[in-house]
Formats: structure tokens, C-alpha cells, sequence
């Protein structure tokens, strides 16, 4: 049972982050400017925003029990659906102690896909 509600709330999280990070790349193609999915409080853990010109689009809720970790100063996407860095950035989500990992990536080109972790180690390298 332990590790059903492990493995459910890891791929939780990360279809809410998937869900996040998509939602700002829609969102700054359709208002022609930059959105930014940034981490709240501590770390990703403590839930994130997504943000524009100072106005606040969406808030996701913090995820006790799991260790989320991602770009410390979150990412932006430009007008152009891109993010404003180049090459791939990564997000892991884990139910420490159990080794379910989601990997959440953005690849050069905005979009963000979802993949596991290696079951026994966690890994998403």
C-alpha cells in the first residue's frame, strides 16, 4: 500500500508540474511576452508560481513528503515558446526512501516531457 501512494503522488506532482510548465509556454506565446515557473519559499517542494510582467497566473501547492529539485531561480519562457537558456534543463520528483522518481525535462525547444527514474536508483541522469 505504502508504496501504491509512493509511486501516486510522485506522478502527481509531476503531471502538475508538466501541467505548470506547459501552461507558461502556452501562455507566453499568447501574450507575446515572458512567463516564469519559479519555486516558492524553500525550493520546488514548497510548491511554485507561474508568473508574468509581476502578475501571478497559477499557483501550485506545496508536495510534503517529496523532494522536488529544479533550476533554483525556476525557468522563463520567451515569446517564442522557448526557454531563456539554452540546452535541456531537468526537474526530479521522489518519495524518498522508496525509489520512485519522475523526471520532468524541457528540451531546447520549450516543450516538457515526462519520463521514470531508474526504479532502484532514482536517477533521472
Amino acid at each position: 500500500y505504502t508504496t501504491t501512494v509512493a509511486s501516486n503522488r510522485t506522478r502527481s506532482a509531476a503531471f502538475s508540474l508538466v501541467g505548470s510548465l506547459t501552461y507558461a509556454r502556452s501562455e507566453a506565446v499568447k501574450r507575446n511576452t515572458t512567463v516564469s515557473v519559479a519555486p516558492v519559499g524553500t525550493g520546488w517542494q514548497d510548491g511554485w508560481t507561474v508568473t508574468s510582467g509581476g502578475n501571478t497566473l497559477a499557483q501550485n501547492e506545496p508536495a510534503p513528503g517529496l523532494a522536488l529539485s529544479g533550476p533554483v531561480a525556476g525557468v522563463s519562457y520567451l515569446p517564442t515558446g522557448r526557454l531563456n537558456i539554452p540546452g535541456n534543463v531537468l526537474f526530479t520528483i521522489s518519495a524518498p526512501n522508496t525509489g520512485y522518481t519522475r523526471c520532468v525535462t524541457i528540451g531546447p525547444g520549450g516543450r516538457p516531457s515526462l519520463a521514470k527514474g531508474e526504479r532502484n536508483g532514482g536517477s533521472c541522469v
